[in-house]
């Protein structure tokens, strides 16, 4: 793993306090999809958020930033600071880009067909520096050149359909960097990349840590990529966060059961020649969280006290590490799989 070791004593830069956020559903109304988040982040230091699609990952990203998809109507409550100062609607807008940098997941979609690489770039740099065309431009070929792309003045002048998915990651982390930010959030930006390319990102995004102390909150469903990158990591289910911790001690010693089920259900933890086990069940839906624990119904040790909510208990260890169960450290019990 990557060394990062988080400032101690230091205001953190991005502090997330009891985010909530409900989705309006057609014909439905209103479902809870975020209940009650809290995150806080150091200068220089590497959060992992980790969990199943559909666990509330993205849009807790996307909620922190005030940013939604066009089809989503979402209800929000809760406190952002940015270096100690609340953040209220009108200020994210003004932070946004400048100071808190985001990579979204789909290059894809996220980019600009019909405008060349070095347009889409240089127009965010004239947009938060107010440089002139050609300083812009120059700098964009500067931060195509930093995200390790070969021949960037060539690639400024590509449209993104000529590019492979992993050049057009790097370029929505060059737009992302355009602005210098303090803060950068990175929506699953290794996904559909082959394990090369993810190692080149990984390694990007630390030297950016490292070399800048930037604050990074990296999102993904892959635990093991995870814990090359980041000093912690939050585990999160259902709109919440289950688990929490250094990610060395998080990995070594689990204490949730979803947790536990995560980590056994990597290959290397299983011996050669043997199925993967896995989880019974899927993340629920909007709208169809249970009542109490909502990873009750997946859970082999589920139990009548989990019909109730359980508090996030800090447990007694060298590192902070919290966890949200009624009985945390019990081996969760997958089942192999028999295709």
């Amino acid at each position: 793993m990557y060394s990062t070791t988080r400032p101690l004593g230091l205001t953190p830069i991005l502090t997330v306090n009891d985010l909530h956020a409900e989705v309006r559903r057609p014909k439905i109304g209103f479902q809870p999809a975020l209940a009650g988040l809290s995150l806080d982040l150091a200068r220089g230091e590497a959060l992992g958020l980790v969990g199943e699609s559909g666990c509330g990952k993205s849009l807790a990203l996307r909620t922190i930033l005030g940013l939604h998809n066009r089809n989503e109507v979402v209800q929000t409550r809760g406190e952002v600071y940015y270096d100690g100062h609340r953040l209220d609607s009108h200020e994210l807008s003004t932070l946004r880009g400048k100071y808190i940098g985001f990579i979204p997941q789909d290059p894809q979609t996220a980019l600009n067909p019909v405008m060349t690489v070095g347009d889409q770039v240089s127009e965010t740099v004239r947009h938060h520096r107010k440089w002139t065309w050609g300083a812009s431009w120059n700098h964009a070929v500067h931060l195509l050149a930093q995200v390790g792309l070969v021949r960037p003045g060539a690639i400024a002048r590509t449209y993104p359909h000529q590019l492979s998915g992993g050049q057009r990651q790097r370029i929505l982390i060059a737009i992302a960097l355009a602005g210098e930010p303090e803060v950068l959030l990175a929506d699953e930006p290794t996904t559909a990349l082959d394990v090369t390319i993810q190692a080149q990102i990984v390694g990007l995004l630390h030297r950016l840590c490292r070399d800048h102390a930037m604050g990074l909150i990296f999102v993904s469903h892959d635990i093991s990529l995870v814990s090359q990158l980041c000093t912690r990591v939050s585990v999160v289910y259902a709109g919440r966060i289950v688990e929490s911790g250094h990610t060395t001690n998080v990995l070594a010693h689990p204490q949730h059961p979803y947790t536990q089920a995560l980590i056994a259900s990597l290959p290397d933890h299983t011996s050669a020649g043997q199925r993967l086990p896995h989880l019974m069940g899927q993340t629920p839906s909007l709208g169809e969280w249970p009542e109490g624990c909502a990873f009750r119904t997946r859970c082999p040790r589920a139990q009548s006290q989990c019909l109730t909510v359980p508090s996030t208990e800090s447990l007694d260890s060298s590192e902070p590490h919290t966890v949200q169960c009624h009985f945390p450290g019990q081996a969760a019990g997958l089942k192999n799989h028999h295709a």
